[in-house]
């Protein structure tokens, strides 16, 4: 179902788009607690519309990666990621701006055992921007779902019934974007979400660095590190669901510019 329904979204915005980018390059994950690193090689489609005060980011990144077979011997080396961003303007000064925020970030079967993860959130943010820095922060509130893969953690006892959690949830995003010059930018992002109860679900943080060689062609460098509490999974006296909780993802890519 949400399959069906990223398809569709895709092929209306590429037919309406003003923009479209499409990346690819070399990605590394490790799981450092564990000792393992994964590589692999990823190609990222990006569509940007605006009209007047509304716009929309959707992007989709499918990825190919070795086999990671420390932690899942039927694991299948090709994962997905699934990203909207849209924003409608509330209010905005010369340097001020208010939006109106939906989130939606989906990922299924990535190499570090997560089978699916589905973030559905709407909220506001508040920036800054001028010509050197750009300063926000944005607050949501939303759903939450996680579901781990069972080959690994029925090692340590688990039943696959016991393998997904759903909650309500809110998150906070401050973020800042360095504008070196006009070819050079640095963003910096961090993201916590939590339940209703105030426990943390998960945290996300992540540093790009982009050189636009040109007005089509550019480069990036980007690292990101989620932390998953894996408390929020009930445990039923078993040992933890899986022995690591945090993930490191390098990056190195092109993106050219339709």
């Amino acid at each position: 179902m949400i399959k069906t329904i990223i398809t569709l979204i895709l092929i209306f915005n590429i037919s309406i788009a003003n923009e479209i980018n499409l990346s690819t390059g070399i990605q590394s994950t490790q799981i450092k607690s564990k000792n393992i690193s994964v590589y692999g090689t990823f190609v990222n489609l990006e569509i940007d519309n605006k009209y007047q005060r509304f716009s929309n980011n959707i992007k989709l990144n499918i990825n190919l990666d070795n086999k990671a077979d420390q932690l899942d011997t039927d694991h299948i080396p090709v994962w997905f990621e699934a990203y909207l961003d849209s924003k409608y303007n509330l209010y905005n000064t010369k340097n001020i701006n208010l939006d109106y925020l939906i989130n939606v970030n989906w990922k299924m079967n990535t190499s570090s055992n997560i089978e699916q993860h589905l973030i559905v959130e709407n909220g506001f943010g508040v920036s800054y921007n001028s010509d050197n820095i750009q300063v926000g922060l944005n607050s949501y509130a939303g759903y939450f779902y996680l579901e781990i893969d069972d080959d690994y953690p029925r090692l340590f006892g688990w039943e696959r019934v016991d393998l997904a959690n759903h909650t309500s949830s809110y998150s906070l995003n401050p973020y800042v974007v360095f504008k070196f010059n006009k070819n050079n930018d640095l963003e910096i992002f961090y993201q916590v979400w939590k339940d209703f109860q105030n426990k943390d679900l998960l945290k996300s943080f992540i540093m790009k660095y982009t050189y636009k060689y040109n007005n089509l062609i550019s480069l990036s460098l980007k690292y990101k590190k989620n932390k998953y509490n894996l408390e929020q999974f009930s445990s039923n006296n078993l040992q933890p669901i899986m022995d690591f909780n945090t993930e490191e993802i390098y990056k190195l890519y092109f993106t050219y510019k339709y």
